[in-house]
């Protein structure tokens, strides 16, 4: 059987229905858009070119000098047309390696002044393309647009990108939109640092383009739609746009039968439109545009089951690398499920490598799984790489501004009133989704109190009660479970209450190794933290029953009410564990 895509397109004034793609073309279509190629073409006038000529320096810069604000004096800097670097191919300027300047160093310096001959008032967005090999930061003007494979807070010569770029992505095109608020009438500065990965390292690569959108502009989706929020009759739809505007999602059970819309009332960039009048019987299809123009008008809503019927479940942990080693998990989960796609995504944390910023939240979330999130329900766990970029006790920062997790109750569950964690039913389970990173562990804190008040109703439902967070209880994985003190506090805090609610299984990723506990003990204990990179450890905790640390993969969830069957499976699509867990008839009755 054929994996069937189907979505509607808007021909003149008729909405027609454009069959049809077997998985093989899918998967084939998915490859060429997320890996070397550029993103698509996107409108707006374009401010700087991929090819401009950049101002470079090798020499190491203070921050403190301002190297990279407008008045900085760069005169005595080479010049240089994009792409910029050394080392590798298809390049139109080769500059030295900062590591054989005098002191040697990890920092290459850019810098591109242009001008804006009018009011920079009516430019109402920005997009930005670009190439880096290892680490980049960008300014306008000062003022930071991203940065994207750094982990330190205060970058100086000598600071190293999180990791090289590997081979396949070194040419890879990254596009993000960012904020105007920087953009001024006149002269304009942009500045980019590039940092290597460690002094051996041989190559760089640093091109970049900035385009602007003026209201008048046709409005074009720069990342999404994703579907968070999602229950029985309700569903939030999220995208962000390339400029404000006032958009709508209209639904229906038929995509050529939409029925009804709802529509914003403020024009924003970054859209989150719900709709909580969902048939508990009907498909829904829905469509996303603005005024008289669809933007988005191809992919079903999965309809929430209910609590009888049966579930599918994909879960992931530390996904986050946007490399080859996820892209061929997603695949394999795409090959296998090929007749009956999960309705449901849960992940375990380490969503964006490697410190959880815009930028990386893009290209490994919404970039590495653009053709999945418009018809999966996605609900995300944080994990300590990607709280790096947020507010350490305040839910502020890129993880809260890209997700919206249901903090009031909008799935099910006791409202959590905290972004941190929350919890959501989907069909025969009771899934709970906690912070094990920050400090919010302690026995009468809020999350643990919470924690014990959700278990105690959804326990009554007679759901199946299910886990998902970063830090396991027990591994001995690239991560020890006995010392490491975070892991000691799940395992000294959270693990009894899940116990003494009777969970079934709880979900952790971290290590980036297969874990698994005994069946038949209490609670089974899954470690699955391997979805883009494997690990390594000792793999010896007396506690786990299956240990693997040799290939990368994910999971595969089959629930109803009696039943619940959870399969790994590796990227290459075959499963490497299994086991089954079963209630003795009657079985629990639906709510």
């Amino acid at each position: 059987m054929r994996l069937l895509v189907r979505y509607a397109a808007m021909v003149g004034s008729r909405r027609r229905i454009v069959p049809v793609l077997g998985l093989a073309g899918l998967l084939s279509l998915l490859a060429c858009a997320e890996r070397d190629a550029p993103p698509p073409e996107v409108r707006g006038r374009v401010l700087v070119p991929a090819d401009a000529v950049w101002r470079y320096s090798l020499a190491a810069q203070d921050p403190a000098l301002a190297w990279a604000a407008p008045g900085f004096d760069d005169e005595g800097w080479p010049r240089g047309r994009a792409p910029l670097g050394r080392g590798m191919e298809a390049l139109a300027t080769e500059i030295p390696n900062p590591a054989e300047a005098t002191p040697p160093h990890l920092t290459a310096y850019f810098r591109h002044g242009f001008e804006l001959a009018e009011d920079a008032r009516p430019i109402a967005g920005l997009v930005v393309r670009y190439q880096q090999d290892d680490g980049l930061r960008v300014l306008l003007n000062g003022q930071e647009l991203l940065r994207h494979n750094l982990t330190a807070r205060e970058l100086g010569p000598g600071s190293p990108a999180a990791r090289g770029a590997p081979r396949e992505e070194e040419r890879r095109w990254y596009r993000l939109a960012v904020p105007v608020t920087a953009l001024r009438a006149g002269h304009n500065l942009l500045a980019a640092e590039l940092h290597q990965d460690r002094p051996e390292g041989s190559d760089l690569r640093f091109a970049l383009e900035l385009r602007a959108f003026r209201p008048q502009d046709p409005v074009g989706i720069v990342r999404g739609p994703y579907l968070q929020q999602v229950s029985e009759r309700r569903a939030l739809v999220r995208f962000d746009t390339d400029r404000p505007a006032r958009a709508w999602v209209a639904h229906g059970p038929r995509p050529d039968l939409l029925t009804k819309r709802n529509e914003e009332s403020e024009p924003v960039r970054q859209h989150a439109v719900a709709f909580d009048d969902l048939s508990e019987t009907e498909a829904r299809y829905y469509a996303i545009g603005v005024g008289e123009r669809t933007l988005v008008g191809r992919d079903e809503l999965h309809r929430v089951p209910r609590p009888a019927a049966k579930v599918r479940a994909w879960i992931t942990g530390d996904q986050g690398a946007a490399n080859e080693g996820a892209r061929a998990v997603r695949d394999a989960m795409l090959a296998v499920t090929r007749d009956r796609p999960p309705g449901l995504w849960i992940t375990l944390g380490d969503n964006a490598y490697p410190s959880g910023s815009e930028a990386e939240f893009q290209a490994a979330v919404f970039d590495t799984y653009a053709g999945l999130l418009p018809r999966i329900a996605f609900q995300p766990s944080p994990g300590n790489h990607d709280l790096q970029s947020t507010h350490r006790s305040e839910d502020r920062g890129p993880y809260f501004d890209v997700f919206s997790p249901p903090t009031a109750g909008e799935a099910g569950g006791v409202p959590s009133g905290r972004e941190r964690w929350y919890s959501f039913d989907w069909g025969p389970l009771h899934v709970v989704s906690l912070d094990t990173v920050s400090g919010h562990r302690r026995p009468d804190g809020p999350m643990l109190t919470w924690l014990e008040q959700d278990l105690a109703l959804a326990r009554a439902s007679g759901r199946w009660l299910l886990a998902a967070f970063h830090h396991p209880p027990y591994t001995r994985g690239s991560h020890d479970g006995v010392v490491e003190r975070a892991t000691s506090l799940v395992r000294e805090r959270i693990v009894p209450i899940l116990e003494d609610a009777g969970a079934a299984v709880v979900f952790a990723g971290h290590s980036h190794t297969y874990e698994r506990s005994r069946v038949g003990e209490g609670a089974v204990y899954v470690v699955s933290g391997h979805a883009s990179q494997p690990g390594s450890g000792p793999l010896d905790h007396p506690g786990m029953v299956v240990s693997r640390a040799d290939l990368r993969g994910s999971i595969l969830l089959d629930a109803d009410r009696c039943r619940l069957e959870m399969r790994a499976i590796d990227e290459r699509g075959q499963v490497f564990d299994r086991f089954e867990l079963t209630r003795p008839e009657p079985c629990p009755a639906a709510p």
